[in-house]
């Protein structure tokens, strides 16, 4: 059984905005005559990347990612039939997964972007993200099929298809959904407002995401209301609720909850020469109950209570050459889990922070843990183990980021951040912890000297840009060379490495 943390389960909840973004949004390739009734539109990426990874342990008893290179591909695509009122498309990875280079050192199958195993050539190799119609007029959408989405800044929704600001993205929230949008004011031609306000009912039965997958026998349902504001200024202002009721099949298990997620964004000019201001923020409240959550202590159900908040803010230089941006986020920790309510908050896996702190060293860990947790030599595993396991989410912490970034010409551009983060409460692995009387300990078997977790620094290379820029449908090509160099904090003490390096080289085709 898989299940992921259950703090994480709304992000599926996806609402007017997110109709599942093409492989590319930026090139795209269309046949078909002006007489046609409709047109081919068809984009895509192919992903070749090489990941170097200093030695990295896990755990107290020499368990290491063990992953010194490694390389891996992914191809998406994606194919449109378009007309004048209506869409049918569906888009795929395929070839997905690591080509060769060493498979990592933790035990067990429990990570789901594959890194025990080669799976190019292997069924989870390939995955259909796409394939919908959707109808459209003036003043209402109806869209039904499988879809991928995205909401706000991707802190609990996020398809895995925007490019981050560091790192990589491999995941993408899917199910299969029936959606009306409606624009009640599209009838007032003098209305400011026309257009622009998006009111969205939909009903989704969950294929995959950060808490579920079908594959697995775990049935998620969820029912989603939205309202949303987007205009021609890009100004964006939207909330949603979603009631999400999930069922684990194998063993019973249960949860109920309810989510309200705000987002906006303000773009603010500030000078004639074009200067602009940009703040946008997204903030999750979460309450219900479940009966699947990381603790020892035997309860039927738990109260869930959790929250978490994202926010950039950014200084965009006249044509967008350099850029200023400051990011930020929380997200709220559970610290105590035997207490009948569970608080941990998790972001979507795709919502990039850092490079190494969360998407290498805390997501090996967890893995390892897992693996650890369910030992039948070693102790009984708690409730809601499978839970554990993330993939490197930003979950528990507090974060703040700098980042600058110049493009001198069009086809290249430098990237730099610093990342500082903080544990919400205290770091602790479960095994160590438990094996400890309830001390708190760390993954290296160690008690915690506070909750900072540690500094990262982030660069990023980028040559490339489309080969023809003049013609529409062009293809882009770029690489991609990016390094995370993360200098332990104190939550983090133990016989471990001081810093973990991280190169990724990407070469990329976009059509």
């Amino acid at each position: 059984m898989r299940t992921k943390t259950i703090l994480g389960i709304v992000a599926v909840g996806t609402l007017a905005m997110a109709l599942g973004s093409p492989a590319s949004a930026t090139q795209r390739a269309v046949l078909g005559s002006p007489d046609s009734p409709f047109t081919l539109e068809f984009a895509g990426e192919y992903r070749l990347q090489s990941t170097i990874l200093t030695d990295t342990p896990v755990d107290a008893e020499g368990t290491a990612i063990d992953q010194p290179y490694v390389f891996d591909q992914r191809l998406r695509g994606r194919f449109d039939m378009v007309g004048r009122h209506f869409r049918f498309g569906t888009e795929w990875d395929l070839f997905s997964g690591q080509m060769f280079g060493p498979t990592w050192g933790i035990p067990g199958e429990v990570d789901e972007r594959n890194r025990h195993t080669r799976t190019v050539f292997q069924r989870e190799g390939f995955v259909p993200r796409r394939a919908a119609a959707t109808f459209s007029w003036p003043a209402f959408t109806l869209e039904m099929g499988l879809i991928s989405s995205h909401w706000g800044l991707g802190m609990l929704v996020n398809d895995g298809n925007h490019d981050p600001v560091f790192g990589r993205n491999d995941f993408g929230d899917r199910v299969v959904r029936i959606r009306a949008t409606g624009k009640p004011l599209y009838l007032q031609q003098d209305h400011p407002m026309r257009h622009a306000l998006n009111v969205t009912a939909a009903f989704d039965w969950v294929i995959a995401d950060e808490s579920a997958r079908f594959t697995e026998r775990q049935l998620a349902l969820q029912g989603i209301v939205s309202v949303l504001y987007a205009d021609a200024r890009e100004r964006q202002i939207g909330v949603y609720a979603v009631y999400r009721h999930q069922k684990e099949l194998d063993d019973d298990r249960l949860t109920r909850v309810v989510v309200i997620d705000a987002f906006g964004h303000l773009p603010i000019p500030v000078s004639r020469e074009g200067m602009v201001l940009s703040l946008a923020a997204e903030g999750a409240l979460i309450t219900g109950e479940t009966d699947r959550s990381l603790s020892y202590a035997a309860r039927r159900m738990m109260g869930v209570v959790s929250g978490g908040v994202a926010g950039v803010v950014g200084l965009h230089a006249p044509g967008d050459r350099v850029r200023a941006l400051l990011r930020g986020g929380l997200a709220s920790g559970d610290p105590d889990p035997d207490d009948g309510i569970t608080g941990d908050f998790s972001f979507d896996r795709n919502f990039d922070v850092g490079m190494v702190l969360f998407d290498q060293l805390s997501g090996g860990v967890e893995a390892a843990t897992h693996s650890q947790l369910t030992d039948p030599t070693r102790s009984p595993p708690p409730d809601g183990v499978d839970a554990l396991v993330t993939e490197g989410a930003f979950r528990r912490a507090m974060f703040v980021q700098p980042v600058f970034e110049y493009e001198p010409i069009h086809w290249l551009e430098f990237k730099v951040g610093v990342l500082l983060a903080t544990a919400a409460v205290d770091w602790t692995q479960p095994y160590y912890t438990y094996r400890a009387g309830g001390v708190p300990r760390n993954h290296l078997d160690t008690e915690p000297e506070g909750r900072f977790l540690g500094a990262e620094v982030d660069w990023a290379v980028i040559l490339g840009g489309p080969v023809r820029p003049a013609r529409a449908g062009s293809v882009e090509a770029a690489f991609v060379a990016q390094g995370g160099h993360l200098f332990a904090g104190s939550a983090l003490v133990g016989e471990g490495p001081d810093s973990i390096h991280q190169w990724l080289l990407t070469g990329r085709i976009r059509w």
